[in-house]
């Protein structure tokens, strides 16, 4: 099986959690198909100091980049950083990260929850359709800043190239809580539906209600673990990788052959490797800073991918 197809069937491999996969799996590797309907595939990449580093810092969510990055930015000066939000925080408990002019593992909590009301939006777009005649349309730009806040709230999820590309977009249902006193300056609310003209195209904007919804206030904290690259290489490997040195015999030969090249069996498994699939399930999520599981195995350390394709 292709590193492309492994990770497009299951990017999350490496937490050694099953997944069941249906359709037609049969070509996806030697072996699968016919009377095997689950097989398990492993394989180990070799880590240099750069590539471990890589595989444990945490990424920012795509969506929400900007505010993980100012939290991040003002925890590592201040101390600590707050979110008051109904999306919850982009920052995960735990994970490691890179910030200021050092490395840190994130703490976060919940230290104040309130119900509030939530307006209602929804957004429709067809490519190449315009508003209807007599509607007014106003650019992204020309919005009160309010509504340009909510706007870039709701398309947070898709507003990239293939946002205006798309033939259509549909969302709705999208709760926003407009800042005190902000819900006065809205057109969106005063005015709806509003068009937005956005990088040349026209999109409806409607409220449809409000709601009642629960706002989380977060606490963003950070606890330095190292001051250089090669002392974060260190500590990794301290803490954050796991010693397969304990293994059997047969469970060694399993894990070898998958340095080398992807090993694969269909189940019922052999006892070699349903042992490492047992170590591995068991590991605690210390040895996943970011989902990718860490192991060092003769001397050498790795980042292990395990699968189970199941038809």
């Amino acid at each position: 099986m292709s590193d492309h197809t492994r990770r497009a069937l299951l990017g999350a491999a490496a937490t050694g959690v099953s997944a069941g996969l249906t359709g037609c799996l049969g070509g996806i590797g030697p072996g699968f198909g016919g009377s095997c309907t689950s097989r398990y595939y492993l394989e180990l990449r070799q880590l240099e100091d750069a590539g471990l580093r890589e595989a444990a810092l945490a990424d920012a969510p795509p969506e929400r980049e900007a505010r993980w990055e100012e939290l991040l930015e003002t925890a590592a000066v201040e101390g600590e950083a707050t979110l008051a939000t109904i999306y919850g925080s982009p920052v995960r408990d735990g994970q490691l990260v890179a910030a200021g002019d050092a490395y840190h593992e994130t703490g976060v909590t919940v230290t104040e929850t309130a119900s509030v009301e939530a307006h209602v939006l929804e957004l429709e777009y067809e490519k190449g359709v315009d508003a209807p005649a007599g509607a007014t349309v106003v650019d992204y730009e020309a919005l009160p800043a309010v509504d340009r806040a909510a706007f870039d709230a709701m398309t947070r999820d898709s507003k990239d190239d293939r946002f205006v590309a798309a033939q259509s977009v549909s969302i709705g249902g999208f709760e926003y809580v407009y800042p005190d006193d902000a819900e006065s300056d809205s057109r969106f609310v005063a005015d709806s539906p509003v068009w937005v003209r956005y990088e040349g195209e026209v999109m409806e904007v409607r409220v449809t209600g409000t709601q009642r919804t629960e706002r989380e206030t977060f606490r963003v904290t950070l606890e330095r673990v190292a001051d250089t690259p090669e002392a974060f290489a260190d500590y990794l490997r301290a803490e954050h990788v796991a010693d397969l040195s304990g293994l059997s015999e047969a469970e060694r030969e399993v894990v070898r052959q998958a340095t080398e090249s992807e090993y694969d069996e269909c189940e019922p498994l052999s006892g070699g490797f349903q042992g490492v699939v047992d170590e591995f399930r068991a590991l605690p999520e210390r040895f996943r800073p970011d989902g990718n599981l860490l192991v060092e195995f003769e001397g050498e350390t790795y980042e292990a991918d395990l699968v189970n394709a199941v038809v």
